[in-house]
């Protein structure tokens, strides 16, 4: 009984001398001149590690539950800025060292700025260095153990993304106001991640493109041995996102166009009031499928969309679209269809070569929401456009380029109704 009060008494106090090298610890890392110190020892490593430069003005541990850094700034391997915030926070639930096991509560990103950038030159963005090149066995120790890594919660607030992509002609801003993803699991050596939620609002979104087209052969050819095949995505890791949505955002999409006359044509599309809920969402090396249960909008030109939904299956052979329904104010349009890709692959030569199965219910197009965007359609039918329709249905058959609709029911306003065969080639050469 003796040996066993002297081992209590051992074990007391070895847990009580644990116990304070941890709060000497937490009170030296309170101290200036020690997190100048840990700072100094953090960013020199992650320089050392991604040789590019990393500066971080202050850390904050408070009771090793928080861990808050601030002033953070990170340059690409060219010595310009890839990112700087004024601050990111990280809530730790859960640290055992001898375990190997860190719980994440939540990581928050503020007041920052992200620049993505790509030369004509080089296919590859400026953040590519910190992806490196790891496989499954990157979290393991020398040991060949595992840390077993759990994280909750993602917060951005007042984030921006600047895009400068020369090599697409591709320009964009993007600012997170709100963005909010929520983790349900995370496995780092399965390379699995399951997200519960991503919520997005009171954000905005600006792309623009340019096109140029010429008529010389040589720069034509150059043009199509760089971009020919269209790369599909093939992620190692497999993602399932079960619902995601986007409340009252803001999207500009813009391209600018010259043709071989030096004619300059402008697309712009705005769409404010932009919500959507998605769910379903899975992707797996080349292959993902998504639910579309809601997207509403209104466009610059007058077009209110009041939901769009469906189902849509991809791979690098095909793509599947199921139930999807399309309504405005006076107009609906429903489609099922299957597009297969060109056995050669896709291209941007010969995208015209997917071949179209598919049915389109019966569906009904009000020609004045079209009009801003077709305007010459009035003209076209040489008829007043308020209150005109156009009935549509039949099925889909042929290929992009030449697509038609077969048994097809056409009606515009009580003027014309017939059963007919639809091509959208002009000619019967053009189909050959």
């Amino acid at each position: 009984m003796r040996h066993l009060r002297k081992v209590g008494k051992w074990t007391l106090g070895l847990a009580g001398l644990l116990v304070a090298l941890f709060l000497l610890a937490w009170v030296l890392l309170q101290r200036p001149a020690v997190q100048q110190w840990a700072v100094a020892k953090i960013t020199t490593d992650l320089s050392r590690t991604w040789g590019a430069k990393v500066a971080i003005d202050k850390v904050n541990i408070r009771f090793f539950k928080t861990l808050a850094l601030e002033g953070i700034y990170l340059e690409d391997q060219s010595q310009d800025t890839l990112l700087y915030a004024d601050k990111l926070t990280a809530s730790i639930s859960l640290f055992s060292f001898f375990k190997q096991q860190l719980h994440v509560q939540g990581i928050g990103l503020s007041d920052a700025v992200c620049k993505v950038k790509r030369t004509s030159a080089d296919s590859m963005y400026n953040f590519s260095f910190l992806l490196g090149q790891q496989d499954k066995t990157s979290t393991s120790n020398a040991a060949g153990t595992y840390w077993d890594i759990d994280l909750d919660q993602l917060n951005f607030n007042n984030v921006r993304f600047l895009l400068d992509d020369q090599l697409k002609d591709m320009q964009g801003v993007f600012l997170l106001d709100d963005l909010a993803i929520e983790v349900q699991d995370l496995d780092l050596v399965e390379q699995k991640v399951v997200v519960k939620e991503v919520s997005l609002s009171q954000s905005s979104g600006r792309l623009h493109t340019s096109q140029q087209k010429v008529d010389k052969q040589a720069d034509v050819k150059s043009n199509r041995e760089k971009e020919s095949l269209l790369v599909w995505p093939n992620l190692p890791w497999e993602i399932e996102i079960q619902q995601v949505r986007l409340r009252n955002n803001r999207f500009i999409y813009q391209q600018t166009s010259t043709d071989s006359t030096a004619q300059t044509l402008v697309t712009d599309i705005q769409l404010e009031q932009c919500s959507a809920q998605l769910e379903a969402i899975r992707w797996h090396e080349k292959e993902g499928q998504l639910s579309l249960t809601h997207l509403s909008f209104v466009e610059k030109n007058g077009l209110e969309l009041e939901n769009l939904s469906g189902h849509v299956e991809l791979s690098e052979t095909g793509i599947q679209l199921e139930d999807w329904n399309l309504k405005t104010p006076n107009s609906h349009l429903g489609l099922a269809a299957k597009l297969d890709f060109p056995a050669a692959g896709m291209r941007w030569d010969n995208w015209q070569e997917t071949r179209v199965e598919g049915k389109m219910t019966p569906t009904e197009i009000a020609v004045s929401e079209v009009e801003g965007i077709w305007p010459l359609i009035s003209q076209w039918l040489r008829t007043d456009v308020e209150g005109t329709t156009i009935d549509l249905s039949g099925e889909l058959g042929g290929t992009l380029g030449d697509l038609a609709l077969k048994q097809a029911r056409i009606g515009i306003g009580n003027r014309l109704s017939l059963d007919c065969l639809l091509y959208t080639s002009p000619s019967p050469r053009d189909r050959g």
